[in-house]
């Protein structure tokens, strides 16, 4: 999950709509639980 997150941050993206946040949400979720709140801050 960190490196997904780390690879979003590093693209460029920091405050992503919520509509991107759920998609996020849904590819880290394949690898363990995760909030909204996990993906936004």
């Amino acid at each position: 999950q960190i490196r997904i997150l780390e690879a979003i941050f590093n693209s460029g993206m920091v405050n992503p709509p919520r509509d991107e946040i759920r998609k996020i949400r849904a590819q880290l979720q394949e690898y363990g639980q995760v909030g909204d709140a996990n993906v936004f801050y």
